[in-house]
């Protein structure tokens, strides 16, 4: 969610109230995924709005994988 103050999803919602208290103007989330089933997720939170650029995909992508790796193990 690049802005929460502008998203439909979040308008009029306690979500919206909670993302502000929260300092939180934008939020990604990424699934945490082992065997096909989803295991968690792997969320960022900024005080700005906020779009992830290709990179910062890649790194989460990355790092929600390996999440899924050490998850697989236990």
């Amino acid at each position: 969610m690049e802005d929460v103050v502008t998203s439909t999803i979040f308008r009029g919602t306690p979500a919206l109230t909670m993302m502000l208290k929260a300092d939180a103007r934008s939020c990604y989330s990424t699934p945490i995924v082992v065997g096909g089933n989803i295991k968690g997720m792997i969320s960022v939170h900024r005080k700005v709005p906020w779009k992830p650029s290709p990179d910062e995909l890649v790194q989460i992508d990355r790092y929600s994988s390996e999440a899924a790796a050490v998850l697989a193990q236990s």
